[in-house]
């Protein structure tokens, strides 16, 4: 069974919390790993892919690579974040 990463993000969108509009709900998807280890490279690799769609303005896409620091700064922003590792 394979992962499917938009399916991920709808799912997210369609169980939002209740009484809020989904524009009001911020979500970021992390891709996380290190490029040069190949396999380790799939979350990066990914999050390329997916900014090839037409995202909603709430939903962000973005690779972090191998920073937590950075990603500790990011998700305090969001209602819903999703790792893609």
């Amino acid at each position: 069974m394979g992962f499917n990463l938009v399916e991920q993000v709808q799912y997210t969108i369609h169980n939002v919390e209740y009484g809020k509009r989904l524009t009001d709900i911020k979500i970021l998807v992390c891709g996380i790993g290190n490029r040069l280890k190949k396999d380790d490279g799939i979350g990066p690799y990914i999050i390329e892919e997916f900014k090839k769609y037409s995202l909603p303005s709430h939903v962000t896409v973005i690779d972090i690579g191998i920073s937590a620091f950075k990603t500790a700064l990011m998700i305090g922003d969001y209602h819903k974040v999703i790792f893609v590792d």
